[in-house]
């Protein structure tokens, strides 16, 4: 092995995960590790259809043999010693219970994965399946790629795509790392009631919306914002967005909105949606927004953002407002956490946005998203923690 070549990451694709989003999501995230990894998509070569439509991740084929022995005693033996006397908590044995269902009775599947000896493999990233919603041959895509990294003693992570917040926690604890898309699963994941002792990582939604069957155009317009901003902007990466719907013909409460968030300055970026429109006078929107909130914006991280520009708002934690608008129903539709601040409304949640009329109840929606912010982790940071063996 060339000691000068790049650690070298596998990431694991089948049908399910080369949609156009995703596949432009892995071609972004290709590049802003290519500095000190190199990830190589991997697609079973007999997967024709997906090599084609991932073509611009440049897939590599791999190739598996397998052998498959049905319904014979010896496999359903094999199944019963392995399972051995374990039973649940009112006695009944694991293997009367499963070899009969889930475990497929005497069937028998061995896959074989070839892989290439000299490659300087930091470890394998592949999709977890699920009891409700992966089909067999993911399944079996998975469990043969978990015993090889096993046999080869390279770490392998799973990430979500399919829900992982249920009571099926088998796959996820087969990994040495789960990397959640949803802060539910996030959560569940974390309740030591799961049993699950590896590594869990939470990505942030501008990622993690790509592993979804419900993302939205918006996500992909938003493609990569968050990134440039944190560039541009030199936003350090433990802050946390709030993006704010300012409007002139509330320039009285949303002075009052920014002086709540003061005492949160040293955790938060303030991200103003401003209109070329909305001028009095001669002031611009942000100058206005400058002038009547200067006290508390000069120890405030803070940005101006073009109304007509919707997709930035999904690198923003959350969304903080004094009235229902445009902005707060994009956020709500598209799973940003929304909070409307307004003592002249009756409270209310409907999913995702929140209307509060007291400042205690304001400051501790901004306190949990703060919370939340904290555990999560790009997915380009997660990688070099892989190749650094640094994950735990």
């Amino acid at each position: 092995m060339n000691k000068h070549q790049k650690p070298v990451i596998y990431w694991i694709l089948q049908d399910n995960q080369v949609t156009p989003f995703i596949v432009d999501f892995l071609t972004l995230l290709k590049q802003r590790v290519h500095e000190f990894a190199e990830i190589k998509y991997l697609i079973a070569a007999h997967n024709t259809e997906a090599l084609k439509t991932s073509k611009k991740l440049k897939p590599v084929p791999y190739h598996m043999t397998s052998s498959t022995c049905t319904d014979s005693y010896e496999g359903f033996c094999k199944k019963r010693d392995l399972i051995g006397d374990h039973e649940f908590s009112d006695g009944l044995s694991l293997w009367r219970t499963l070899l009969l269902d889930d475990l497929g009775s005497g069937n028998l599947f061995r896959a074989d994965l070839h892989m290439k000896e000299k490659e300087n493999i930091h470890g394998i990233i592949l999709q977890i399946p699920t009891p409700l919603g992966s089909s067999v041959s993911e399944e079996r895509t998975f469990y043969s790629w978990v015993y090889t990294a096993k046999q080869s003693n390279i770490p392998i992570f799973g990430y979500e795509l399919l829900p992982l917040d249920t009571r099926w926690t088998l796959a996820p604890s087969l990994l040495q790392g789960v990397i959640a898309s949803t802060q539910d699963s996030f959560k569940h994941l974390s309740d030591k009631d799961t049993g699950m002792n590896n590594k869990l990582w939470l990505i942030p939604r501008y990622e993690g919306r790509f592993f979804s069957p419900s993302c939205t155009p918006l996500w992909r317009n938003g493609l990569g914002t968050a990134y440039k901003y944190q560039k541009e902007l030199k936003i350090p990466m433990d802050r946390t967005i709030i993006y704010i719907p300012h409007n002139v013909a509330m320039t009285y409460e949303y002075k009052k909105l920014v002086s709540f968030l003061k005492p949160f300055e040293k955790k938060i970026h303030i991200m103003f949606c401003i209109g070329k429109d909305q001028i009095r006078g001669t002031h611009k929107h942000d100058e206005i927004i400058k002038i009547v909130c200067k006290n508390d914006l000069k120890t405030i991280s803070h940005s101006f953002h073009d109304l007509n520009s919707p997709w930035e708002i999904t690198m923003a934690d959350c969304v903080a407002g004094c009235a229902s608008c445009y902005t707060s129903s994009i956020s709500a539709a598209n799973n940003i956490p929304t909070i409307i601040y307004d003592p002249m409304v009756k409270p209310n949640k409907n999913n995702f946005k929140k209307s509060v009329s007291t400042i205690a109840d304001f400051t501790s929606f901004i306190d949990k998203i703060i919370l939340t912010h904290n555990n999560k982790t790009e997915f380009a940071k997660i990688i070099f923690q892989i190749i650094n063996r640094n994950f735990f």
